[in-house]
């Protein structure tokens, strides 16, 4: 695919095909298939990212009972995600926005408990958020009579900017959308390393790159407030977390802040779009480690309680610091090259002072949490050892294992070059930004500090006992308020829910059991009823037949013409 594409999009060409379908109240209806440089490059990368991911279920899956179930599945929701990539028109956008809710319902809650069952529809009912702000934009393309985003940024601006904005932001799991994001984790391992690093998260802010023109003014505003938020949150969150899984979540809620700020802030908005595609392949790859290590840990996530990685899963182990330095944009790593562009790009615009400390904050956390799970896994002793050798039936262990070893290996290339791979193959990203060597300055030296500062917590829980320290911490309200996620879990799920049922079950008992029915149907439609029984006990006079057959086709041609 890269080698056709290449010749057309490598200047920042374009390819549009159309193909139409009928016509519904003169509004033609197409299907509109958009080829660029973006489309090109994200679909390579999802289905990079789903082979290796199905490469590495053949080894994680191989427990289950119906295996083939799941990898169809993760086969269907590849189908949607490129139907979502290549049709950025408001019609094929909704299917494939609306097949990637379905299957992403199915792939959450695939181990049948109830927490999975909860977190499938915390994810599937946060969707049909932004479903329903697709269907408004549906509404208004009709109304513009046009199908294209391109369209529509001249009339109807308001409602546009609302439904995109909502839009994306259910999907990228932004603020206050955000809850559904660390509770779908209770999805398989090879689900998180798919769905939660190169598609279902990753399409909030496709939308807002391909609807860019039709969000301006203060709405771009109010997006880089959104974005400001949610990286302070995930950050702060990640930072007290010892769930190995909900740090990596946590992790990428806040590089999704960071694509969101990176469009909304940045003075290129291709620059967002470039850490999106770097950041899927690292991202993946780090789901892949913390799966093996959570395997040979028999499902125990807490990364307390994890030592002496590095003995033993030497392989994995060397794979998961690659991740975690390209998360934290170390030098010469993938996500250098991405998150400095957009962090510079930033701060080369109009960046504010709270823009700019809240993004050299993320930053340090974003270095502090990552080198605290890398101490807590490597470096520190846990309380038992339960990291004992796991070996396959082939007489391998995990590390060796081709199932686990082959995906590993290419997206550990991947997540070591594809940053300075592409910014060679694409000149446009490659632009070179005037920002001041204070900035650049402080950028680095909040790296240095989160590495520290990181590596220096796991030594000092070693020397004190973890015990009285959570003790004492427990009684700090800050803290229970970061680990709560701000509460925004309790909002998301119990508080709303319990409104909108009580409000939905009035409605139904007042309304639909009410006085609707007692006019509307004892009076009204039962009288419509009654008459039908009329007519079909004289059924057998073929006269009133006739008669009624003509008086309908009458009616239907005087008001086809009229």
């Amino acid at each position: 695919m890269f080698f056709f594409f290449y010749p057309f999009v490598e200047g920042g060409g374009v390819m549009a095909f159309e193909y139409s379908l009928s016509e519904l109240s003169g509004v033609p209806l197409v299907l509109l298939f958009y080829v660029d440089w973006a489309s090109v490059m994200f679909s390579m990368s999802v289905l990079f990212i789903s082979g290796s991911v199905l490469f590495y279920c053949c080894f994680y899956m191989r427990g289950e009972v119906y295996p083939e179930r799941f990898c169809w599945l993760v086969v269907l929701f590849v189908v949607f995600m490129n139907l979502f990539i290549f049709m950025p028109s408001v019609l094929g956008m909704m299917l494939g926005w609306d097949g990637l809710g379905v299957v992403s319902f199915a792939l959450v809650s695939y181990y049948k408990n109830a927490e999975s069952l909860a977190a499938g529809n915390i994810t599937v009912l946060t969707g049909r958020i932004g479903d329903a702000c697709l269907v408004v934009l549906i509404a208004c393309s009709i109304s513009n009579m046009s199908w294209h985003w391109f369209d529509m940024s001249f009339l109807l601006g308001f409602w546009v900017m609302t439904c995109v904005t909502v839009a994306s932001m259910t999907k990228s799991a932004q603020v206050p959308f955000s809850a559904w994001l660390p509770a779908a984790m209770a999805a398989p391992t090879p689900v998180s390393a798919l769905v939660h690093s190169s598609t279902l998260v990753t399409a909030g802010v496709y939308v807002l790159y391909r609807y860019y023109g039709c969000v301006y003014g203060s709405w771009m505003m109010y997006m880089v407030f959104v974005s400001l938020m949610t990286m302070a949150l995930a950050g702060l969150v990640a930072s007290v977390e010892s769930d190995l899984k909900k740090v990596v979540a946590f992790s990428t809620m806040s590089q999704l802040g960071v694509m969101v700020m990176g469009i909304s802030a940045a003075s290129c908005k291709d620059v967002g779009m470039f850490h999106l595609l770097v950041h899927a392949f690292y991202k993946s790859l780090m789901f892949l480690c913390v799966g093996c290590v959570i395997y040979k840990g028999a499902g125990l996530q807490d990364s307390r309680f994890y030592s002496g990685l590095w003995f033993k899963m030497p392989i994995v182990g060397a794979w998961l610091i690659v991740a975690c330095m390209s998360l934290s944009a170390i030098p010469y790593t993938s996500g250098f090259f991405s998150k400095h562009a957009v962090v510079e790009g930033c701060f080369n615009g109009e960046a504010t002072h709270c823009i700019t400390v809240i993004t050299s904050l993320s930053v340090f956390f974003t270095s502090f949490y990552s080198f605290r799970m890398l101490g807590l896994m490597f470096v520190s002793y846990g309380f038992v050892n339960t990291c004992k050798s796991v070996v396959d039936k082939e007489g391998q262990g995990v590390g060796g294992n081709l199932y686990v070893f082959a995906p590993l290996f290419f997206l550990g290339f991947a997540a070591l070059f594809v940053g300075h791979v592409l910014m060679k193959c694409f000149a446009f990203l490659n632009g070179y930004v005037f920002v001041p060597s204070c900035m650049k300055f402080t950028i680095n030296l909040m790296n240095v500090l989160g590495c520290l500062m990181g590596f220096w917590c796991c030594f000092y829980f070693n020397m004190f006992s973890l015990s009285n320290i959570s003790f004492s911490l427990k009684k700090t309200y800050i803290l229970r308020f970061v680990k709560s996620h701000w509460f925004l879990p309790f909002l998301s799920g119990n508080v709303l829910a319990s409104v909108f049922l009580v409000w939905g079950s009035r409605m139904y008992l007042f309304l639909e059991k009410g006085w609707l029915e007692t006019w509307f149907w004892m009076n009204q439609l039962e009288r419509f009823v009654e008459s039908g029984k009329v007519l079909y006990a004289s059924s057998h006079h073929p006269k009133i037949i006739s008669l009624v057959f003509v008086f309908i086709v009458f009616f239907i041609v005087v008001s086809y013409f009229s």
